[in-house]
């Protein structure tokens, strides 16, 4: 499957796992699956590891998504991302402009454990 997710639950954290191809139904599909995992709470910490994506993260796919998780923007949320693509570069201002109005820290690695150790701080 080219896109997954874990949890844990105990760490409040999200993990999803991104490699090879995909197209926009399996982000869709595997959003509806944590969407409707009562185990994920909206203020887990999100851990994305996209270093083995080869296609672009659908931007149809991130408005829709940001639209049913951004409701919850009470608490402080933290993203990391472990690997960067030069498609991400076009889609830059539509993330700035989602974390900044949604108390979103978002920081990008070139190393998992140290994307781990950061997201894992706990929430404010």
């Amino acid at each position: 499957m080219p896109v997954s997710y874990a949890y844990d639950k105990q760490k409040h954290l999200l993990i999803w796992t991104a490699t090879g191809e995909s197209e926009e139904s399996d982000w869709r599909n595997t959003f509806v699956s944590v969407m409707s995992n009562p185990d994920v709470q909206p203020d887990f910490a999100l851990l994305a590891d996209i270093r083995g994506l080869k296609s672009p993260i659908p931007t149809n796919f991130i408005m829709g998504a940001a639209e049913q998780i951004m409701p919850e923007k009470s608490r402080h949320r933290r993203w990391a991302v472990v690997g960067f693509h030069t498609w991400m570069l076009g889609i830059k201002g539509l993330v700035a402009a989602l974390i900044a109005k949604n108390n979103i820290e978002l920081k990008f690695f070139d190393e998992y454990d140290e994307a781990l150790q950061w997201v894992s701080v706990p929430n404010n």
